[in-house]
């Protein structure tokens, strides 16, 4: 299912974020907001997250991954970079990032509608990072008729835009609040395939917009 975090006005306390990353076990992605929208991905534990973000500013964002596209890989963790070629990389900066929550079962066919597929063909690839590929040619309302839900964090004006229905927890932004009742132990044999893009399908409407001031 995955799970993202926003944290806007507080960080998130270590208890939560233990409890996001047992539901969601395949790898932490963090970004925040310098110059440009910087990441770090690939965490695989808990602590190492939580000391990591002790020394960011706010705002914050935080993606538990549970893999399902593209099956287990650091650096298939979120964020991706929203440019054309979406870098594979564990950390680095860009203008604008992705992090997505859900499935998009007819990923192939939409990145070959957009003109991408042949330069895509046998490389590391999930739905999410596809989607971070498509919407490179700023047609970010594209998103609103996906499946699940999105976050963009765009450094050039210095925005969160989300994508669905969010959940407020104790001031924290979530993308759905599962961890609270599900570890990965408890449904690792559920509905999700690693190797393959099985699941449910959501599609939550809606669109948020959370400006964060530029620093003095």
């Amino acid at each position: 299912m995955c799970v993202i975090a926003i944290l806007v006005d507080k960080k998130l306390p270590f208890d939560i974020l233990e409890k996001c990353h047992d539901a969601n076990s395949d790898g932490i992605g963090i970004a925040w907001f310098e110059a440009r929208a910087r990441y770090k991905k690939g965490i695989k534990s808990p602590q190492e997250a939580f000391d990591f973000i002790q020394d960011l500013n706010l705002p914050l964002i935080l993606h538990f991954r549970q893999s399902s596209c593209g099956g287990k890989s650091e650096l298939l963790t979120h964020p991706f970079e929203i440019t054309r070629k979406s870098e594979l990389r564990l950390e680095g900066e860009a203008d604008k990032l992705l992090m997505h929550n859900g499935h998009v079962h007819n990923w192939e066919l939409l990145l070959a509608a957009a003109g991408m597929e042949e330069e895509n063909k046998n490389i590391l690839m999930s739905d999410s990072r596809a989607i971070a590929m498509i919407i490179s040619n700023n047609n970010e309302r594209f998103l609103h008729k996906a499946s699940g839900k999105y976050v963009i964090i765009d450094s050039t004006v210095r925005k969160i835009r989300m994508f669905g229905d969010f959940e407020q927890e104790e001031g924290i932004f979530f993308s759905n609040t599962y961890w609270k009742y599900r570890s990965f132990r408890n449904w690792k044999n559920g509905i999700y395939d690693d190797e393959n893009c099985y699941g449910d399908g959501y599609s939550f409407p809606g669109f948020h917009n959370h400006i964060i001031p530029k620093p003095n």
